[in-house]
């Protein structure tokens, strides 16, 4: 049986959560709800591509935190604008 890697998992974690967000685009339309869905897949896919796909997945923490609080504060942002 063929093993798949754990960065194909991933990926397909990835695609997943894109349509899903697709998905909810189209069901929700626009505003504050379709934000308040969206923004936390989106939280999971930048962590995912973060520790993954960046390779930063075993870097020292400061360097990830960095990246990860980046994240944060950009979909912190966001989220604001639609409060």
């Amino acid at each position: 049986m063929m093993k798949i890697k754990a960065s194909t998992w991933v990926w397909m974690v990835l695609l997943s959560l894109t349509l899903a967000t697709i998905l909810l685009g189209r069901q929700l339309g626009h505003g504050t709800v379709l934000v308040a869905a969206v923004l936390p897949l989106t939280l999971v896919k930048g962590h995912l591509v973060i520790d993954h796909f960046m390779g930063l997945r075993h870097t020292a923490l400061h360097w990830r935190a960095l990246v990860h609080c980046w994240l944060l504060l950009v979909l912190g942002a966001i989220a604001l604008n639609f409060i």
